[in-house]
């Protein structure tokens, strides 16, 4: 039995195309001023889609599980509150995503101090 989907669901879909699509076809900022203006500007864009893969990835999960899990009758819904491992992980995935976007950074950083900018 097919569902159709609820306004809300659009609006969020369409706030979510949109935000995809300035980030695409606009380019925003100063023109290059200083020397290492395209490495920062490289910075930002990686560290702006990185986000938006991010959120993506991260609507999406909520969506599926509230569309699995809704019919589920109470015995059947698992209490996973206070699990470990949910807990652990909770804790290491935002972890991991701030390091990888902070990685970057950092390298740049470390070149600049050693070209002495």
């Amino acid at each position: 039995m097919g569902h159709a989907m609820k306004p809300m669901t659009f609006k969020i879909i369409g706030i979510f195309l949109l935000i995809l699509a300035l980030g695409i076809f606009i380019h925003w900022g100063p023109h290059e001023a200083f020397l290492n203006t395209s490495q920062i500007r490289w910075l930002h864009w990686m560290t702006f889609y990185a986000c938006l893969i991010t959120m993506g990835i991260v609507f999406f999960a909520i969506f599926y599980h509230l569309y699995r899990f809704r019919r589920l009758s109470p015995a059947e819904k698992k209490h996973f509150h206070s699990r470990f491992s949910m807990e652990v992980l909770w804790t290491l995935v935002p972890f991991l995503i701030l390091a990888l976007l902070l990685m970057p950074v950092i390298f740049y950083f470390i070149q600049r101090a050693t070209k002495g900018f």
